[in-house]
């Protein structure tokens, strides 16, 4: 869910804000992830889980507590349309406490409750449990979870999700299918520079779906019409994160196009996928950075294994310490990260080591100086650097909300305590 832009500091562009509001609404110092209260206060199911239990015993209340413009797709920020569940009772987390009164009389039944991300449903779940309620499940991950799944992981979600926008959304793993198979136009609306891997901001050089063809959002309309694209075609569309790419999907569906998808959380989710093999997302990329972007399930399959990583945490020292004023900052650490803060501190935490070893980089989520040290280690000639693109806060959230990454927790330390 979360993303990033991989600009330099200087660069305070529109888009970086834009990004960088879209993060603090997925971990707001309000939403500090309270995963402690899990299976404690409240149980965290996983959305197969959730769904089979639901199956079995119809006598339940499903409780969606996002705005009433993201349960109806309705939401000016299109990229927060993310669909619902058939039969959930939408009652905005802002106004929950004043419900709480009128739901005692579902005190004996089970309670599912979601989100976007699962930060304002926990909230909601441990009120609910602090009121007396006995049986109350927060569906781990919300809405972006079950869009970032496809059919294999999340096989029941066809029969769940009902999706109020009119073009669909599409999981990067049933995006791939399509992408092989070469039955869709796949349409990049980022500029051209970011498409061709030639902008002068190295962090935004991250290639492109191989065959897609690129309109930049800016002139779309005028340059769509020319390619003379069948009504019946199925067309792709993305952008870096999946913020432009819905409204441009929703142009194309004016222009009366019925098969249009969009590629939920754009070329960041595709390359950051957990379910498809690191070798795979490669192969499908035209022109990819020269550092190895790595999901939070491929960052655990490394760390996992007997390789000598050398591990470098870019985040400030307050950070790193676990002392930084918003709370929601101090998530921890990996086990054995040396504290980078700045690019020139990297020669003294590194020394001279082999330009074959492994070398792994993350920071948080903005304006920490992880793709800058990346960049420092390519020019250095350093072969095998790999970046937790997503960062470590998207890595601790992964481990609680999705099912194949919740292994990850083993890998930190100093977290304890925090959520």
């Amino acid at each position: 869910m979360q993303s990033r832009v991989l600009y330099k500091k200087v660069k305070i562009t529109s888009t970086k804000i834009i990004t960088f509001l879209g993060c603090l609404c997925f971990f707001s110092v309000k939403a500090q992830q309270p995963f402690r209260f899990d299976n404690v206060l409240y149980k965290a199911v996983y959305w197969n889980d959730a769904v089979r239990l639901m199956n079995d015993n119809k006598n339940y209340l499903l409780l969606d507590v996002r705005t009433p413009g993201e349960y109806a797709d309705t939401s000016q920020h299109t990229h927060l349309n993310m669909g619902h569940l058939k039969g959930a009772v939408n009652i905005n987390i802002d106004s929950f406490q004043q419900h709480v009164e009128e739901l005692k009389k579902y005190s004996d039944k089970n309670i599912f409750v979601y989100c976007s991300h699962s930060q304002r449903s926990r909230r909601v779940s441990k009120l609910l449990a602090d009121n007396g309620f006995k049986n109350v499940y927060n569906i781990n991950g919300g809405m972006s979870v079950a869009n970032e799944s496809g059919a294999k992981a999340f096989p029941l979600k066809s029969s769940v999700v009902i999706n109020g926008n009119l073009f669909k959304h599409i999981a990067s793993t049933d995006a791939l299918d399509a992408i092989q198979k070469k039955n869709v136009v796949i349409i990049d609306v980022r500029s051209r520079a970011e498409f061709n891997s030639t902008d002068s901001v190295f962090g935004k050089n991250l290639g492109h779906i191989k065959n897609a063809i690129n309109i930049p959002s800016g002139e779309f309309a005028q340059t769509f019409k020319t390619l003379n694209i069948s009504k019946g075609k199925s067309i792709l569309i993305y952008d870096l994160n999946g913020f432009t790419s819905t409204d441009i999907a929703r142009e194309v569906i004016k222009m009366g196009y019925t098969n249009v998808f969009n590629l939920f959380e754009g070329l960041e989710g595709f390359l950051n996928d957990n379910y498809i093999p690191a070798a795979t997302i490669k192969n499908a990329i035209v022109n990819p950075p020269p550092f190895n972007i790595v999901s939070v399930r491929e960052c655990i399959n490394l760390l996992s294994n007997p390789n000598n990583f050398v591990i470098v945490d870019a985040r400030s020292a307050e950070e790193f310490n676990n002392k930084s004023s918003k709370e929601y900052l101090n998530t921890g650490r990996i086990k054995n990260a040396l504290n980078v803060p700045e690019v020139n501190a990297l020669s003294s935490a590194i020394g001279n080591l082999n330009k074959d070893a492994n070398i792994l980089v993350y920071g948080s989520y903005s304006g920490n100086a992880d793709v800058d040290i990346c960049e420092e280690l390519i020019k250095k000639g350093y072969k095998n650097v790999y970046f937790l693109y997503q960062g470590i806060g998207r890595f601790t959230w992964a481990c609680f909300n999705i099912e194949n990454c919740k292994d990850g927790i083993n890998l930190l330390t100093d977290h304890k305590g925090l959520y």
